[in-house]
């Protein structure tokens, strides 16, 4: 979301004599761009249509965003500039060899920009990595960036840029959706039929398919917490805790932001979950002219998973929940601790967000913003 100065507005309103009485009465101040970023980007020339697919020149750049979110849509930068290399001269720039008094620097949208103090790896709670100054604004910098792009260079050339690190405003407000996944799982025995690969089930599909696209029917009724959500025929089932501390008409409200954790929990752990279908007991019946038969069929589903949509000022980075959701699973049969399964499970979570880091979408941008998570331990069984 871009601001314009206030003053700028109410000199834009005022009757002309005015402002011809009174010129200047303010300067016209610069737009201020919550969501500019600035990426460390290396990138290689190739030859289209060429047999070899090796790369003709590469080089190291600065690649300016007037917003974030083109970067993520892979979007054609708006300004890049060749920073300065304050390594060997003849060698490609290592981005951690900027420091307080050598910085990197290059001038993008006709501002100056010095960054330095970058490290290989950003820190483990929100992968910060260094700092920056762009245009007299502070800025901090952050490690996986995860930026690929492909863009033409000429009729005859394209090149492709990858960043392992971006910049961007320390006093923009950011979110993230943050995973807490238990040591704990769920086995649930399901009577489907009897095939020769499970995976060909249609009605165990539908049981996996459904059980956290629940949490949309749950969030549609207004249902009361800990409303029982059955899974199949096999006597477990499902609940959801939500709690949110905006309402309609709050500025970043969005009514939709649980239903997009429904989403990409379905999106995502469905496959997994719908893997760990293992073939039991079979009971064979006649049935006409045919024998047919049922089996059980066992899934693991996590114990728990708390969600968590926080917001915090990018420069203190001290998270505030938004949103809250608390998802149970209940047998009561075969609950039992299984760190793989669960850090297969985060896995498969965190896969979804692999293009956005913490630095990522502003809280104003919407969504769910970044993707991170842990596994924990707990005594839920």
């Amino acid at each position: 979301m871009h601001f314009n100065d206030l003053a700028t507005i109410f000199l834009a309103l005022s009757p002309l004599a005015i402002a011809a009485v009174i010129p200047d009465l303010e300067p016209r101040q610069e737009e201020v761009r919550a969501d500019e970023a600035i990426f460390l980007v290396k990138c290689s020339k190739y030859v289209k249509n060429a047999k070899d697919a090796s790369a003709s020149g590469s080089s190291d750049k600065l690649f300016y965003y007037k917003d974030y979110n083109n970067a993520v849509l892979a979007k054609n930068q708006d300004d890049e500039c060749f920073p300065s290399n304050p390594g060997p001269k003849e060698h490609s720039i290592d981005w951690t060899t900027g420091t307080y008094e050598n910085p990197i620097k290059g001038q993008l949208d006709k501002k100056a920009v010095t960054i330095w103090g970058i490290t290989e790896r950003g820190d483990k709670t929100a992968n910060t990595a260094g700092h920056a100054m762009f245009g007299g604004a502070r800025f901090r910098c952050y490690a996986n960036a995860d930026y690929d792009i492909n863009q033409d260079y000429g009729d005859k050339m394209y090149q492709k840029c990858y960043a392992n690190y971006y910049c961007t405003r320390e006093e923009r407000q950011i979110r993230r959706t943050f995973f807490t996944v238990y040591e704990n799982t769920e086995k649930i025995v399901l009577t489907g039929k009897e095939v020769h690969e499970p995976k060909r089930d249609g009605y165990i599909a539908t049981v996996v398919d459904g059980a956290f696209g629940n949490l949309k029917t749950h969030m549609a009724n207004n249902a009361a917490d800990d409303t029982r959500y059955p899974l199949g025929n096999s006597g477990a089932y499902m609940t959801f805790t939500v709690r949110r501390s905006e309402k309609d008409g709050d500025l970043n409200f969005e009514e939709d932001r649980i239903d997009k954790v429904a989403d990409l929990l379905k999106n995502q752990l469905n496959a997994k979950i719908y893997a760990t279908d293992t073939l039991g007991e079979c009971i064979k019946y006649p049935s006409g002219n045919k024998v047919l038969g049922t089996c059980k069929h066992t899934i693991t589903f996590p114990k728990e998973i708390l969600v968590q949509i926080q917001v915090a000022d990018q420069q203190v980075l001290d998270w505030d929940d938004r949103d809250t959701v608390v998802i149970k699973v209940y047998s009561g049969k075969d609950c039992r601790k299984d760190s793989v399964g669960v850090k297969n499970i985060l896995g498969a979570i965190l896969s979804a967000g692999a293009a956005v880091s913490s630095g990522g979408f502003s809280a104003v941008a919407g969504g769910l913003g970044a993707i991170m998570g842990i596994t924990a331990g707990g005594d839920n069984c």
